[in-house]
């Protein structure tokens, strides 16, 4: 459990600057999900379920950490920032 939820967070949180929250949100549910989804679907694969939760969490850390930053952000006039 900590290979597909903890470990890519922590590791991109130290060591990659564009890391945010919702990188990590999203890499620690995406590494659970798919590994409880390998883990009862098919146990007995080629790649072991905790590789294919490592995977989905590290695409989970790029796609939360990535678009975000990409849709540029407005202000509207007359709200606090």
């Amino acid at each position: 459990m900590t290979l597909v939820a903890a470990l890519v967070p922590l590791a991109a949180g130290i060591f990659w600057k564009r890391a945010n929250n919702t990188g990590a949100i999203l890499s620690a549910g995406f590494g659970l999900v798919a590994w409880l989804i390998a883990a009862f679907t098919a146990a007995d694969a080629i790649v072991p379920p905790p590789l294919v939760g490592l995977g989905f969490s590290v695409a989970g850390m790029l796609l939360g950490s990535v678009v975000p930053r990409a849709v540029p952000q407005t202000h509207h006039p007359g709200t606090p920032r």
